[in-house]
């Protein structure tokens, strides 16, 4: 999208990210063809259960409420969801999490917040 001004606008600074992904390996001191770059929180979260999780079979814990890929991410992968509900100010209870957890859980997404 342009402004009046003829400037370039984007929600994103960089949304193909080419500085970071140029540069970063750089920082590293890796070769640019073993640095892998995940463009996009969903393709991290979708990774993490096609990699951890077997369909129809594994579950995942999700406070709720909270980042809506998660839930979608595993209805796309078969991987049945388990919501527990945050606190009144928001918070994961340590108790509420240990009380869900079962055998077939495979991961627990939280945002760490400050």
């Amino acid at each position: 999208m342009k402004d009046e001004h003829n400037l370039q606008l984007n929600r994103y600074p960089d949304p193909a990210q080419n500085k970071l992904r140029k540069n970063f390996p750089k920082y590293l001191n890796v070769s640019q063809r073993i640095y892998f770059s995940v463009l996009a929180r969903m393709k991290i979260i979708d990774l993490r259960i096609r990699i951890f999780c077997e369909p129809q079979k594994d579950s995942v814990l999700i406070p709720e409420p909270t980042y809506g890929m998660y839930k979608v991410a595993c209805d796309v992968n078969d991987v049945e969801t388990i919501s527990i509900p945050l606190d009144k100010k928001f918070q994961v209870e340590v108790k509420t999490i240990l009380g869900a957890i079962q055998k077939i859980q495979k991961i627990i997404f939280y945002m760490f917040t400050k």
